[in-house]
């Protein structure tokens, strides 16, 4: 089943998760070039990933709340959100 989101709550959504996955990338490549850790540098994104990360998972969770949960209440479900089209699109396991 498709359900269309508004754009404004689809656009807030797509940019907390887009900086979730530029603050994990910037981490990763930190981590992998052997940065040292402690630095404030690191803290920094460290900080912002947990933030948007935060962020993130609230929008989801009242994207579930408001859009889905009424229609698949008691139901097993998985979505996924097109930022195209701010359509979320619904199936039942």
């Amino acid at each position: 089943m498709k359900i269309k989101v508004d754009e404004g709550f689809c656009n807030a959504i797509q940019a907390a998760c887009f900086e979730v996955d530029a603050r994990k990338s910037i981490i990763t490549f930190m981590l992998s070039t052997g940065m040292d850790i402690s630095t404030e540098q690191f803290k920094k994104y460290q900080d912002e990933y947990n933030e948007f990360f935060v962020k993130a998972e609230m929008l989801k969770a009242q994207l579930e709340n408001q859009y889905i949960k009424p229609l698949y209440d008691g139901k097993d479900y998985s979505w996924v959100l097109d930022y195209s089209t701010c359509e979320v699109t619904v199936s039942e396991r």
